[in-house]
């Protein structure tokens, strides 16, 4: 976990918002890594790998910061909320929690039809 950054969980300065990542990330637990990758909502699928390549500058400068940029290709997005992601790394069936995205600003998209 990044404790730093602009996403790292030192931002987090509510225990309300620790409860609720705890209780969803207790649902993915009981779910394999294709139910989870086959979630999908109204913007299509919810849970999914971003290619770093593809990233605002800031993320990668973090992440090279943190000597990851190196080592990965891609980051993985856990959709918690409308706008909040927990952000991580998967290696196989491990998912290592790296940033919690409360506004949606590691991966901005723009919604269609606005």
């Amino acid at each position: 976990m990044d404790f730093g950054g602009d996403w790292g969980f030192n931002k987090i300065n509510r225990a309300s918002i620790l409860r609720e990542l705890h209780r969803k990330l207790r649902n993915f637990e009981g779910m394999t890594w294709a139910e989870i990758e086959r979630a999908t909502g109204r913007s299509g699928k919810l849970n999914h790998s971003i290619r770093i390549d593809r990233l605002k500058t800031s993320v990668q400068n973090r992440l090279r910061e943190l000597r990851l940029l190196e080592e990965h290709d891609y980051l993985y997005s856990l959709h918690f909320d409308a706008t909040g992601r927990l952000w991580g790394i998967k290696d196989n069936e491990i998912f290592y929690i790296l940033w919690w995205d409360q506004d949606h600003t590691v991966y901005p998209v723009t919604k269609r039809y606005t």
